[in-house]
């Protein structure tokens, strides 16, 4: 599956979190375009896009703001950090970043 294929690897599960779906099928993105033209779910002010590329990189959709949220374990508890608004920060930077985060919280580190 495309979409959404790294958020169990990532995560282990769906879990509680607000995602976007198209029936079963997690909608993710691979693009900047592809974030420029998600939108919410009819009915949902709040929605999660994942990124194909990086696990635990994601999209937050809120109203009209879009920020990138990274989603992380630690000590077994699911966590999110927001790196900032999505037109602020280029993807390719905020999957180095995340995947930076995600290796200190795997490492044992205490997240920044």
């Amino acid at each position: 599956m495309r979409s959404g294929a790294h958020l169990n690897a990532a995560l282990g599960s769906k879990g509680s979190f607000p995602t976007a779906t198209i029936g079963e099928r997690v909608m993710g993105f691979r693009t900047r375009a592809e974030v420029n033209k998600l939108t919410a779910p009819e009915g949902k002010a709040d929605a999660y896009f994942w990124d194909d590329e990086q696990p635990g990189l994601s999209v937050r959709l809120k109203g009209k703001a879009r920020s990138r949220v990274v989603w992380y374990q630690v000590n077994g508890k699911r966590r999110k950090w927001t790196l900032g608004a999505a037109a602020g920060l280029p993807l390719k930077e905020a999957r180095q970043r995340a995947r930076a985060h995600r290796g200190r919280c795997e490492g044992g580190q205490r997240p920044a």
